[in-house]
């Protein structure tokens, strides 16, 4: 493709390799088998994510993912125990709670677990704590359990507001504002740990770390470790059923990882204002409305009303998906705002993606899908 070609783009690709951070190829259009695979759940969605919207042409229509995703969870296996509103985010890895609602362990026994710490960058916020096993209940509106995970989660002790905080370092401390730390938060994406979350690994992800579901253990052999991120919840285990209609990537190893389940961040091939796209790693980010983009040769900026974006994913060969649009504030599939800032390419599209495509992700196969929404809100570009 045309965004290799030139020498400055050849030097920003070598230097990105010794980093392990650019894209690497990727077969688009690969399909798993999942005809073994006989378990899966829906972990519902708070209903809070939906909002009446107006369209361009002034009608109106209940649209999806307004805010972030979040479960109702409970730290524990106990009936009585309070029930938690967690936010699920895709653009990290990991689930932090404060100190004081950890369960099974006095504060003396936490403070002489592994140190850990995780850095959010939308946020510019530090979370400083420990990595502690718990035990986590997700539960419908009902209170009724659905499905628990067990997992070692960040006890947080404190929080600091972070302006200049070095992500390539990623170290637990920095000067900046403290603040109470009081968080409920899930990071369930991959392939994150470059961007300030050294300790986001795939063993910290609550919803590839499922137990049992409704009460009954799940069966070796029987669950596909991944999830679909649907409007109503996340589709967890992937079966010939529930992923028909799905086109899917096959994703990279994780730069110098071993580990099972470990994968890269799917490839993206990104432009604005109808130049040369430049390829680089893509977040479907279901934390933040607004889209952020990377890209080598460009100015810093907000797109406005008119301006051109095309995202294709994977960034070479056959695309499965591509996100394209004309800037337009009034229009609910696009985010709330692009961002443009001149850096190595990479987009993060924000949640807004989800209200055209499903999205999954297959942690066992290492591949990443996308399903058009049927019927979609409206014709995409």
């Amino acid at each position: 493709m045309s965004f290799l070609s030139g020498t400055p783009r050849h030097l920003l690709a070598g230097a990105l390799i010794a980093m392990g951070l650019a894209p690497v190829a990727q077969a688009a259009g690969s399909t798993p088998d999942y005809s073994a695979y006989t378990t899966t759940v829906l972990i519902p969605f708070i209903p809070s994510i939906t909002q009446m919207v107006t369209n361009p042409d002034g009608t109106k229509q209940l649209e999806k993912f307004v805010n972030a995703p979040s479960f109702h969870v409970r730290i524990g296996t106990k009936a009585d125990a309070k029930v938690h509103t967690m936010d699920m985010d895709t653009g990290s890895t990991g689930v932090m709670l404060p100190i004081g609602e950890i369960v099974g362990y006095t504060r003396d026994q936490v403070v002489k677990m592994e140190k850990g710490w995780e850095f959010l960058s939308s946020d510019n916020l530090l979370s400083v704590g420990y990595w502690v096993p718990q035990d986590l209940v997700f539960v419908d509106k009902d209170k009724n359990p659905v499905a628990m995970a067990h997992l070692r989660v960040l006890a947080v002790e404190k929080q600091i507001k972070c302006s200049s905080y070095d992500e390539q370092k990623a170290l637990p401390d920095c000067e900046g504002e403290p603040r109470p730390p009081y968080p409920h938060y899930m990071g369930v994406g991959f392939g994150r740990r470059y961007d300030g979350q050294p300790q986001g690994f795939p063993d910290r992800n609550a919803l590839l770390s499922i137990v049992s579901i409704k009460g009954k253990p799940v069966q070796p052999g029987t669950m596909r470790a991944g999830y679909i991120i649907t409007a109503d919840g996340m589709q967890l285990g992937l079966t010939q059923d529930n992923t028909a209609g799905f086109t899917f990537s096959q994703l990279n190893p994780y730069q110098g990882s071993t580990l099972p389940r470990d994968w890269a961040q799917v490839t993206a091939c990104v432009s604005v204002k109808g130049q040369e796209c430049d390829a680089g790693n893509a977040l479907i980010d279901t934390g933040i409305a607004q889209m952020y983009l990377n890209l080598p040769q460009a100015k810093a900026e907000t797109l406005g009303k008119g301006d051109a974006v095309n995202i294709r994913i994977p960034a070479t060969g056959m695309p499965i998906a591509t996100y394209a649009f004309t800037v337009n504030p009034q229009d609910p599939l696009q985010p709330s705002a692009v961002y443009v800032h001149q850096r190595p390419a990479f987009a993060n599209t924000g949640r807004h993606f989800l209200r055209s495509y499903q999205v999954a992700f297959d942690a066992d196969g290492g591949y990443f899908g996308v399903r058009p929404n049927q019927p979609p809100s409206r014709p995409r570009p």
